[in-house]
C-alpha cells in the first residue's frame, strides 16, 4: 500500500506517480538545483532593493502619505508619524536627506545620526556618505530580516531629489527602557524574555551573514503599549553584511556598547553579542558595565574590558543570570558565545522558574537616570553634527591628531 497519509498519488510500474508520462527508457534524473550560496543571495537582495527603490522613484510620497508628527530626528534623517490618504492606516517614516550639495557635511552628520558614536570618529573621515548605495544595502538587509518578528517591517520606499523615504511598521509602545520606567517595576524574568527575543533576532540575522553593528536600547522599541508587545529592532543604517571568517573594519556603534574589537578595527558579527550582553547587564541593574563621565573614559574602560558584579544590586540576580553576561561580555572572540549557543543557556530555565520578584525600585531609578543622561547626549550629538562648519570639523580634526 501506498502513503495515505502523504497526500501524494501511487506510483506506477516505473516508480513515477500515476498519471504520469514515463520518461524515456535509459534518461538520467534532472541535475540537482544549486542552492545558492551566501553572495548570490546578498547580490539578489541588493538586486531587489534597486528595483524596490526605482520603483517609486521621482513619485511624490507626499501624494499618497500625510505626515502628522514629528517623533524623532538627527542630522540629516528624521521619523514622523504618517498616515496613508486612502486606508488611513498609520506608519512610521524615516527621512533621509540627500544633501549632495554639501558632501563633507553630509558625511559627518551622516554619521553621528546613524548611531550616535563619538563625535570624533566621525572626523576620522572614515565615515560612509549617505549615498544610494548605502540606502539599497539598508533595504535589503531589512528585507533579508523581514520575516523574522522582531525586525521592525519595511512597507515601501520612496526616492525624490532631495530625500529617500522609508516607509516603516509603527512601534508606538517606545524605546524598551522607557517602558521599564513608566512601570516602575522590572524582574530577572521580564529581563530574560527581552534577551530572549533579543538574541533570537541575533542569530537570525548572523545566519543570514547580516551584522547590526548598532544594537543598543534606543534602537528596541515595542510594537504597542499593551504587557504583550512585540520587541522591535531599528535602525539598520550601520548594518553590513559579513560572511563566515570575514573581518571588517570601520568604525560603528556607540561609547557604552561599541565592542573593545571594534576600537581595533578588526572584528565580525560577534560584535553584536557583546553590545547585547551591555544591554542585558544595564537590564539587570540599571547601569552600563563600562561606565565613565566621558566617552573617553567610557571607551577605555571598555577597552580594557573588565566590570563586575559587586554591589547591593547584583546580590538578588542570579548566578546563572551574571554566568551568561561573562559568556558575552568577552574579550576574546574565540571564547564568546553565539547567539545560537546562548539561546540554549540555563539562565532562560532558571528565570522562567523564578519568583517573579522586582528587581527593586533603586533599579528602575537607576535605569530612568541613565537612559535620561543618553538622551541628552543624543540631543547634544546632533545639536554638534548641525552645527559643525567645515572649519570646525578641520579644527577638531587637527586637535584629534594632536592628542594622539
Amino acid at each position: 500500500m501506498g502513503n495515505l497519509c502523504s497526500g501524494q498519488p501511487p506510483n506506477n510500474a516505473n516508480g513515477q506517480p500515476a498519471g504520469q508520462p514515463a520518461g524515456p527508457v535509459g534518461s538520467k534524473p534532472a541535475a540537482a538545483r544549486k542552492e545558492p550560496g551566501p553572495m548570490d543571495v546578498i547580490e539578489q537582495a541588493l538586486t531587489d532593493a534597486q528595483r524596490e527603490l526605482d520603483k517609486n522613484r521621482g513619485r511624490d510620497f507626499n501624494d499618497t502619505y500625510k505626515v502628522s508628527k514629528l517623533v524623532g530626528h538627527g542630522a540629516f534623517a528624521k521619523v514622523m508619524i504618517c498616515s496613508h490618504k486612502d486606508t488611513h492606516e498609520k506608519y512610521a517614516v524615516k527621512t533621509v536627506q540627500k544633501n549632495a550639495e554639501e558632501p563633507a557635511k553630509q558625511r559627518e552628520g551622516a554619521f553621528l545620526l546613524a548611531g550616535d558614536p563619538l563625535v570624533e570618529w566621525a572626523l576620522t573621515g572614515g565615515a560612509p556618505r549617505v549615498r544610494r548605495a548605502g540606502i539599497l544595502k539598508e533595504i535589503a538587509i531589512m528585507r533579508l530580516l523581514c520575516d523574522h518578528p522582531n525586525t521592525i517591517k519595511l512597507y515601501e520606499v520612496y526616492e525624490d531629489k532631495e530625500s529617500y523615504h522609508l516607509i516603516l511598521e509603527l512601534c508606538s509602545g517606545g524605546e524598551l527602557f522607557d517602558q521599564i520606567i513608566a512601570k516602575g517595576h522590572f524582574s530577572e524574568k521580564d529581563a530574560s524574555e527581552k534577551m530572549h527575543c533579543l538574541l533570537d533576532f541575533i542569530a537570525y540575522a548572523h545566519s543570514k551573514h547580516i551584522i547590526h553593528r548598532d544594537l543598543k536600547p534606543e534602537n528596541i522599541l515595542l510594537s504597542d503599549k499593551t504587557p504583550h508587545a512585540v520587541l522591535k529592532v531599528i535602525d539598520f543604517g550601520t548594518s553590513d553584511f559579513c560572511l563566515e571568517g570575514q573581518r571588517l573594519s570601520q568604525k560603528f556603534g556607540t561609547p557604552y556598547y561599541v565592542a573593545p574589537e571594534v576600537l581595533k578595527k578588526d572584528y565580525d558579527k560577534s560584535a553584536d553579542i557583546w553590545s547585547a550582553g551591555v544591554i542585558m547587564f544595564i537590564l539587570l541593574c540599571g547601569y552600563p558595565p563600562f561606565g565613565g563621565k566621558t566617552d573617553a573614559k567610557i571607551l577605555q574602560r571598555v577597552q580594557a574590558g573588565q566590570y563586575s558584579f559587586d554591589g547591593k544590586e547584583w546580590e538578588v540576580v542570579t548566578e546563572a543570570a551574571k554566568d551568561m553576561i561573562s559568556r558575552m561580555l568577552v574579550m576574546d572572540l574565540g571564547k564568546r558565545a553565539t547567539a545560537k549557543e546562548l539561546l540554549q543557556h540555563r539562565w532562560f530555565q532558571v528565570a522562567a522558574t523564578a519568583p517573579a520578584a522586582a528587581l527593586g525600585a533603586h533599579m528602575v531609578k537607576r535605569l530612568r537616570a541613565f537612559a535620561g543622561m543618553s538622551r541628552m547626549k543624543r540631543l547634544a550629538l546632533v545639536v554638534l553634527a548641525r552645527t559643525l562648519t567645515d572649519n570646525d570639523v578641520k579644527r577638531l580634526r587637527f586637535e584629534k591628531m594632536m592628542q594622539s
